[in-house]
């Protein structure tokens, strides 16, 4: 399944990127980039929340890194990132998205819409050197009440689609046109 979205091209801003390839090489065939403790690479996966409306998206403030992100998260053994993303949202936030609450992905069924690759820093708590994740986005629609996982996110709120990161704002570009 992962090689299929690594080779795929996918569009930012009219232009066309792959995934580096360094990571692409690290990936595929490797079962291992599924697992949390695979250094320097592993997958993960997240969910932007929208609102039905569509101008504003669920952010929840990290409590260990402290900048605010979509709900997200590592994969369970056997995992799908679709399963994984749309199970982290309901942990962290208390809102059950189906799958088809899901904006298709281009690249077809259960496809990101967008894969990010995010530094992360050494973690000595977790015993974990500085890292990165390969992150499988994907967005999903809800006006549901949110509550937080308190364990995770010191922080949630509504905010508008405008103030996210340029390089997050990339995928909202098919749903806003």
């Amino acid at each position: 399944m992962i090689d299929s979205y690594i080779w795929k091209m996918i569009s930012e801003n009219g232009k066309r990127f792959r995934i580096p390839t360094e990571v692409s090489k690290k990936i595929v065939g490797t079962q291992s980039i599924w697992h949390r403790k695979t250094f320097p690479y592993h997958i993960t996966a997240s969910i932007f929340i929208i609102n039905l409306k569509k101008t504003k998206t669920l952010l929840l403030k990290h409590r260990a890194l402290d900048v605010w992100l979509q709900p997200g998260g590592h994969l369970e053994k056997g995992e799908y990132p679709i399963d994984a993303a749309l199970r982290e949202a309901k942990e962290e936030t208390g809102i059950s998205i189906d799958v088809k609450d899901t904006l298709e992905s281009p690249l077809g069924s259960g496809a990101p819409s967008s894969i990010g690759i995010h530094s992360i820093p050494a973690n000595s708590h977790k015993e974990e050197p500085a890292h990165h994740h390969v992150d499988f986005r994907y967005i999903g629609f809800s006006d549901a009440a949110f509550e937080i996982d308190r364990a995770e996110s010191i922080a949630a709120d509504w905010c508008d689609v405008g103030a996210i990161e340029p390089m997050d704002k990339r995928i909202f570009d098919t749903i806003f046109q």
